[in-house]
């Protein structure tokens, strides 16, 4: 019989030996497969710090830059007050008759502009085209004090008629105020509420002053003096 090749002697021997050899403990749990290492311990990280805001520029105070001083007001130059407008009516609307009555019986009327020259021995009458009892009728010096004088009234429906009479007669030469006013305030009042402004009126009672004759009598006497020296 023809002998088996020599590579089929070394393998089947190979077989042999390898189920003759005992196997593996089934009892014996396979060691498991070596993994990767376990990190060790260190010492422990710091916790990261939080992110700080970013630094803001330092800005330096700034001084306030003075402004144009408000100009202050000057009690001299400051302007006054205005007056609240008066609603009341001119005078002159309602005045029919401002006059002097002569010892004759004569009317003058007193002139609204300038200076009357009165007879000092004069009385005065006003006459409105309005009733009123608000109305009062006086006449003043040049020292503004009130010159004695009676005076009467009549209030008619529609009308107001007034006398003045000085106690004495006027000072010859003398300037006086006439003035018709308000018996309460200074504008008058008719009997239906409507209110007046008052009014002046400038007069000269007709003669020279008691000191200025006097002084002219003196001046004619030096003369009529002086011309009997020169004889």
């Amino acid at each position: 019989m023809p002998k088996p090749p020599r590579a089929a002697c070394a393998l089947l021997a190979s077989g042999l030996l390898a189920a003759c050899s005992p196997g593996p403990d089934s009892s014996t749990p396979p060691a498991p497969a070596a993994g990767p290492a376990a990190p060790q311990p260190g010492p422990p990280t710091p916790a990261a710090a939080p992110a700080s805001p970013p630094a803001q520029p330092r800005t330096e105070p700034q001084e306030p830059v003075p402004g144009p001083s408000a100009p202050q007001a000057d009690a001299a130059s400051a302007p006054a007050v205005a007056t609240p407008p008066s609603h009341a009516l001119p005078l002159s609307l309602v005045v029919r008759e401002v006059a002097a009555i002569g010892p004759g019986g004569a009317a003058l009327s007193l002139a609204r502009a300038g200076e009357t020259v009165v007879d000092p021995a004069a009385r005065f009458r006003v006459v409105l085209a309005v009733a009123s009892r608000d109305v009062r009728v006086v006449l003043v010096d040049g020292d503004d004090a009130l010159v004695a004088a009676s005076s009467s009234r009549e209030v008619g429906a529609a009308a107001t008629r007034i006398i003045v009479t000085p106690s004495v007669p006027l000072d010859a030469g003398s300037r006086y105020t006439f003035r018709i006013e308000g018996a309460v305030t200074r504008e008058l009042h008719d009997v239906s509420g409507k209110a007046y402004a008052p009014t002046t009126l400038a007069l000269r009672a007709a003669g020279q002053p008691a000191a200025a004759e006097h002084k002219e009598h003196k001046h004619k006497q030096h003369k009529a003096k002086a011309k009997r020296r020169h004889r």
